[in-house]
């Protein structure tokens, strides 16, 4: 979980340079990064989808549509 965080604390510091991170000095995977996050996004939809579609092992019933 720390590793997370700290790519994830990592990932805000290389949004707020106004440089490249080139001229900055700093020196990252960008491409593995991408794929963490990549990662993070997929579990946290399966997550969603899990928590949501089911409450108690009885599916929960999805938004109805009214015209």
């Amino acid at each position: 979980m720390s590793a997370w965080k700290e790519e994830l604390q990592d990932l805000l510091e290389y949004a707020l340079v106004e440089t490249s991170l080139y001229e900055a000095g700093m020196k990252k995977d960008m491409l593995s990064l991408y794929f963490h996050l990549c990662k993070l996004v997929e579990a946290a939809h399966l997550i969603d989808v899990r928590e949501n579609n089911h409450i108690g092992g009885i599916p929960k019933i999805r938004v109805k549509i009214t015209h």
